[in-house]
């Protein structure tokens, strides 16, 4: 008969096994009893249940007090590791960033790991020193890679997912122009003046970075009745340093400009009215109750929400 199907296995349950534990420890059924917060009637009911069930007296009397029976010495040991098995189940999951070796596995798109990963990353070292964090790019699969569990959460540039992912607003972004030093409009966009008919005369490199949808600036000046001539397009915000030396325009999101002051490029505000956007933190459902992830996602709340602009 297996495990399973013995009746007598499936008359106990975690009081028994935390009395028996009590029991071979103390060799008394009343300190036992006291130990699981058990009055004598029922302690004396778990023990016969106990016996039944194991087919053995476990406790009976000696010359001068109760001893233990060979079958339950023989038990100490098992009964001790199961106890610490069930511990185990029960746990709620502790979490101490200060020893943890955990590897979080986290999508990140290239914008995020150009402007906001590094202070992340500082945070993370400072408070979870032996942790490893690897990045994954964001892409088709990223939404599926979270729901199999290959990934714990990622940065989300697009619009927020539904149900069963959670998605919650890091912070909010906008697009700015950006044009070489020595463009014909460089002076007027250092003064932050560029009108709008010289910026959609000069030719323009279109970021497109995998967002659906029809390019929210193509959008604004559609409804003026404008256009601009796209001359290349690219899903690589890396591509903003092709502008030295050309007379292109790009745009792109306001902290990635930031990184090219003092390196040949102008940056400059859009003359024309272009939406903000939110940057994401999105998840899976089926990691709420990971205390590791929450304490991550957390961590990333508090590091990033801090740069926030608030929405538009």
């Amino acid at each position: 008969m297996g495990l399973m199907q013995d009746p007598h296995i499936e008359s106990l349950d975690l009081r028994s096994l935390r009395f028996l534990a009590r029991l071979i420890e103390t060799g008394s059924v009343t300190r036992a009893g006291e130990a699981c917060g058990l009055s004598q009637p029922t302690a004396s009911r778990v023990l016969g249940r106990l016996r039944d069930a194991l087919g053995d007296p476990l406790l009976v009397r000696g010359q001068q007090k109760h001893v233990l029976t060979s079958r339950a010495e023989a038990l100490r040991d098992a009964v001790r590791e199961a106890e610490e098995a069930v511990a185990l189940l029960m746990a709620r999951g502790d979490f101490d960033p200060a020893v943890t070796e955990r590897t979080f596995r986290m999508g990140a798109t290239e914008y995020s790991m150009a402007t906001v990963v590094s202070s992340l990353l500082q945070r993370i070292q400072a408070t979870a020193p032996r942790s490893l964090v690897r990045f994954l790019p964001v892409g088709p699969a990223t939404l599926d890679a979270l729901e199999a569990g290959e990934l714990d959460l990622t940065f989300w540039p697009f619009e927020a997912p539904e149900e069963p992912f959670v998605a919650v607003d890091l912070f909010w972004e906008h697009l700015v122009g950006v044009v070489c030093a020595r463009h014909p409009m460089a002076r007027l966009a250092a003064e932050g003046a560029v009108p709008l008919d010289a910026y959609v005369a000069h030719p323009h490199i279109l970021l497109a970075p995998g967002s659906p949808g029809a390019n929210p600036v193509d959008g604004a000046l559609g409804a003026l009745g404008l256009s601009r001539r796209v001359a290349f397009t690219t899903a690589q915000f890396s591509t903003i340093w092709a502008l030295r030396g050309t007379d292109l325009v790009m745009n792109v999101p306001s902290r990635l400009a930031a990184l090219t002051r003092d390196h040949g490029l102008v940056a400059f505000p859009l003359p024309v009215q272009v939406p903000a956007f939110a940057c994401r933190l999105v998840w899976h459902r089926r990691s709420e109750g990971d205390p590791g992830l929450t304490w991550l996602r957390d961590l990333m709340r508090s590091e990033l929400t801090t740069q926030s602009e608030g929405p538009p």
